[in-house]
């Protein structure tokens, strides 16, 4: 290679510089081949790494898949060959307590005053609806077959029962729906000849009257519109009596037909606003 003026060097030839180009090409061409090297080499290890992963993960399950179904296995080996539990021995049934008896219901008690005995008097018809109205002496009636007592009291007496208790029994005068009688069911002929048989206990029969008396006026509306309380009660006197069988008037103002309110000898009575055993009291008192 010959020199030049300005350095001693001389001037490249063109195949020259052709060839240091194929050279630098040649190492460019080398380097990229190591860069995909390197690249294809890591990818391949990060695929190993996930196959070896998966293949962990594979195992793992296989291995827990495999120890259940050998537990469940033996369990279900164990359970079948298990022998089974005798069954309880059911508890004898407990006993019965017995089913208690009705209660045998009481006798009834004592009458407060006993009367005198119906069957062997000869009393007018309208004390034998008296004693009718009280539930006895049906027998001296003509009663139709299948005909209520009521029934029977309506056609024969004129009237029928308002109310029945123990020891009395209500009704309407015949005469006036506005007058309220109640008389014992035991047979006393008046109030003077009760206070004789039944000297214990004639105050106490008497208020059983005057109760009944008063309270089947209101329950009737015997007064009229407001049913409104009564005003006065009187028993007739021995020998002034409309019927021989003790019996209380109840009624507001007068009762003209029997001459109520009245004074001794032909009556007795007493205030309905008094207090039942006052009046009682009173009407015994009134008719010694």
């Amino acid at each position: 290679m010959e020199g030049t003026a300005d350095g001693g060097r001389q001037p490249l030839h063109a195949d020259g510089v052709r060839g240091v180009q194929q050279r630098c090409a040649t190492r460019r061409i080398l380097a990229i081949g190591c860069v995909c090297t390197v690249i294809a080499i890591g990818c391949i290890a990060y695929i190993l790494l996930q196959a070896s992963s998966t293949a962990g993960v594979t195992t793992t399950t296989l291995t827990t898949t495999l120890s259940t179904t050998t537990n469940t296995t033996t369990t279900s080996q164990t359970t079948t060959t298990a022998p089974k539990p005798a069954p309880p021995t059911p508890a004898p049934p407990a006993p019965v307590p017995p089913t208690p008896a009705p209660p045998t219901p009481a006798p009834p008690g004592p009458e407060l005053c006993k009367g005198e005995d119906v069957s062997g008097l000869s009393l007018p018809h309208s004390a034998l609806c008296f004693c009718f109205y009280g539930g006895r002496c049906q027998s001296n009636f003509h009663c139709h077959a299948g005909e209520s007592a009521e029934a029977c009291q309506q056609r024969s007496c004129g009237s029928g029962s308002l109310e029945v208790t123990d020891e009395t029994a209500s009704f309407f005068n015949r005469g006036s729906r506005s007058d309220v009688l109640t008389v014992p069911i035991q047979y006393f002929r008046d109030i003077r000849r009760l206070s004789e048989q039944c000297p214990d206990n004639a105050v106490q029969l008497l208020v059983e009257l005057l109760a009944a008396g008063r309270r089947v006026f209101v329950s009737t509306a015997a007064g009229g519109p407001g049913s409104p309380a009564p005003e006065t009660q009187c028993v007739h006197l021995y020998p002034h009596l409309s019927v021989p069988w003790l019996h209380v008037h109840t009624f507001i103002g007068r009762v003209r037909s029997e001459g109520l309110p009245g004074v001794w000898p032909l009556a007795a009575c007493v205030s309905a606003a008094l207090p039942e055993d006052e009046a009682a009291a009173e009407l015994l008192r009134l008719s010694r």
